[in-house]
């Protein structure tokens, strides 16, 4: 747990200060790059998708092929253990964009 590792509140504040930053820095170099799409950003969370430009987006089978292809992109990043995301679900339950 994290408040095992900063005994004291200023510690605790510091960390979760950070966190909610580097969301704040991720959402802003997410617009930078054309083939992400962010969505939200509040506190520590960030919510983007990758949608490849050259993508037609519009209809229904748009929409499931990037939910299939940004569950298979998380998948295979949690799998290298280089970062963490986790996956935000839209209204209709569908997944729809990773979540840092």
């Amino acid at each position: 747990m994290i408040f095992l590792r900063f005994p004291d509140v200023v510690g605790y504040e510091r960390v979760i200060s950070d966190d909610i930053l580097l969301a704040q820095a991720l959402f802003e170099r997410t617009s930078q790059n054309a083939e992400l799409e962010e969505l939200s950003q509040s506190r520590s969370i960030t919510t983007f998708r990758f949608v490849p430009t050259d993508l037609a987006l519009g209809d229904n089978k748009t929409v499931s092929y990037l939910d299939q292809l940004n569950l298979e992109l998380l998948t295979r990043l949690q799998a290298s253990g280089e970062t963490y995301l986790s996956m935000r679900w839209s209204m209709e339950n569908s997944p729809c964009a990773p979540a840092l």
